[in-house]
């Protein structure tokens, strides 16, 4: 692979700039789907949403979303993601990737016609305007070349503009279209996509090639009627498996409920049938309500409804969700929910969990409907390489570039907060560490004990300073220490008050004043004191930290006698001479 720097950037960690929506009838689950691999799953409740894409790859490209339903694949589409790497300087009009090598398949239980085969590609962006990005693709991806083209036009402050068009050799071709405009009390998103799939039959002296047509319109309007409460419309209309006008209209209000922030959803919708409604019209409403319960961090969710039933008719249900986040190893939060309709119960739960590699999210639910049990495991982690080092991290995190940070400590279960002056933050524990900063400018990082964490330390450096182009990698060190404050005296063998003198340790250093009398900061894997005068050492206190008094982090060390040459054990018995 050979590219410009910022094309390295796989994972930018935002949303789509264009949202993904599904419309299931039934819990279900949802799969993304790009070139024919899975990248992406997630479960989904009835009712009209937006899929979760943060999780996705940047960049502009064509996905295959699948619907699925008390196990059985409902409905299929051709969507696309948009999380393109902007820029706008005129100065660097090109972004572009090049890359060619074998492709093969791990881990897969499924048929593979084209393993072993090659993909190369080249995949361009040139800067036309300020405003407007034209992006250029070939692509040979399973024995079949691919072409896309792709624009990238903020037509005004507040309206943008996304257009794609493409052709994959012996399967069809294409075209996308988004328009999208923000305004003070919302926003309003039009979407247009069309596409003739080629499917070739053979008959026994000649063979023909049809065109199957599928096309997709919709709208989406938000608009916020007060500080308290926001309307939205859908409208599309779509040709294909699914055929027919769909429309969703939903009310959200935000408030109190028992005391507790909560928000009310009511919906009513009437789409085209699927094969979950008996492939009659999918009619009903429903109404959800989620809050807080006690502390954060613990959410409850409750709905009830009505829908089109498997066979056609009505069916009511509801169901209850309980979600709460946790601190069990690297489990970070648990959820289930129980679901109830006419033809039954069902079940579900699911999991997140980040450790020092991974970070990622598992999810089951059984159908009320059939018994099919679905479930799914989606597993994350960000490698980055530079200066000679290497690091794996969980955390999720947007990465323009970043840092490898070693830390050293000797406080048990250590976390660290780190603030780029941009903005970013993330959390850094003894060992390798790996923390997101931006990218093209100088800038800094700052580090500070996390949470409740009321240890006395003392963190070398407490900021790194970075310069980095996008997707490079430095390297940096880090100690943390934890510290006592130590009061004493020091006095030379006469027991004379030494003034003036550097008292120093790992972690501090000090002056003593005028009667001898000093406080610094000390290391308490490391107790000693070195005594200087004039750059020259005069002696090393070694302090028994249990046999000295002590009032919480402060260390009541009395009088210490410095003799030049000597090693003074403060709190033993003994004396011992440095030779």
């Amino acid at each position: 692979m050979f590219g410009s720097s910022d094309s390295l950037l796989v994972d930018n960690g935002q949303p789509s700039s264009t949202p993904i929506y599904v419309t299931p009838n039934r819990p279900g689950v949802v799969e993304i789907y790009r070139n024919g691999s899975l990248i992406n799953s997630q479960p989904v409740q009835p009712g009209l949403q937006a899929l979760d894409t943060r999780v996705l790859p940047g960049g502009i490209y064509q996905v295959e979303v699948r619907l699925l339903e008390d196990g059985q694949e409902t409905a299929r589409t051709e969507e696309f993601v948009y999380k393109p790497n902007s820029w706008r300087n005129p100065d660097s009009r090109w972004r572009y990737n090049l890359y060619l090598g074998q492709q093969a398949s791990l881990l897969s239980n499924w048929d593979e016609n084209h393993a072993d085969s090659l993909s190369a590609g080249v995949i361009a962006n040139y800067l036309l305007h300020p405003r407007a990005i034209l992006g250029l693709s070939v692509q040979q991806v399973d024995e079949a070349m691919q072409y896309g083209t792709s624009l990238d036009w903020d037509v005004l402050d507040r309206l943008k503009f996304y257009g794609n068009l493409y052709r994959t050799e012996d399967q069809g071709d294409g075209y996308d279209l988004q328009v999208i405009h923000n305004h003070d009390l919302g926003s309003l998103v039009f979407s247009h996509s069309r596409s003739w799939l080629e499917t070739v039959s053979r008959p026994t002296h000649s063979q023909f090639v049809r065109y199957e047509e599928q096309s997709q319109t919709s709208m989406l309007l938000t608009h916020r009627l007060n500080n308290r409460s926001t309307a939205t419309i859908r409208l599309a209309h779509s040709s294909g498996a699914a055929d027919g006008v769909g429309i969703d209209l939903g009310w959200s209000y935000y408030g109190k409920l028992l005391g507790s922030d909560a928000n009310w959803r009511l919906s009513l919708f009437d789409r085209p049938g699927t094969r979950s409604s008996g492939d009659t019209r999918s009619r009903g409403v429903n109404l959800t309500v989620s809050m807080s319960l006690g502390g954060p961090g613990e959410r409850i969710a409750a709905s009830i409804g009505s829908r089109t039933s498997h066979d056609g008719g009505r069916d009511q249900n509801a169901s209850l969700s309980y979600q709460r986040d946790v601190d069990l190893g690297a489990v970070r939060s648990l959820g289930g929910t129980v679901t109830a309709d006419r033809y039954g119960a069902g079940f579900g739960g699911d999991a997140q969990f980040q450790n020092e590699v991974l970070y990622g999210d598992a999810y089951a639910q059984s159908s009320s409907y059939n018994g099919e049990i679905s479930a799914g495991l989606n597993l994350q982690s960000i490698v980055a390489v530079g200066e000679g080092k290497v690091a794996m991290t969980g955390q999720y995190l947007p990465h323009e570039a970043g840092l490898i940070v070693d830390v050293e400590s000797d406080i048990d279960g250590l976390a660290l907060r780190a603030d780029d002056q941009y903005g970013q933050s993330a959390t850094l524990h003894p060992g390798r560490n790996v923390i997101p900063v931006g990218a093209y400018k100088s800038g800094y990082v700052q580090f500070d004990l996390d949470g409740d964490n009321e240890a006395a330390a003392v963190i070398q450096p407490t900021s790194f300073d970075y310069h980095l182009n996008r997707g490079g990698v430095g390297y940096r060190k880090l100690r943390v220490m934890r510290t006592v404050t130590v009061l004493g005296r020091v006095l030379d063998r006469h027991g004379a008050p030494l003034s003036g003198v550097q008292v120093v340790n790992h972690a501090s250093r000090s002056v003593s004043e005028a009667g001898g009398h000093f406080a610094v900061e000390m290391s308490e894997s490391t107790p000693t004191l070195e005594v200087r005068k004039g750059g020259q050492a005069l002696c090393l206190l070694e302090l028994a930290l249990t046999q000295l008094e002590r009032e919480g982090d402060v260390l009541l060390a009395g009088d210490l006698t410095c003799e030049p040459g000597k090693i003074a054990q403060i709190g033993a018995v003994k004396m011992e001479d440095k030779g």
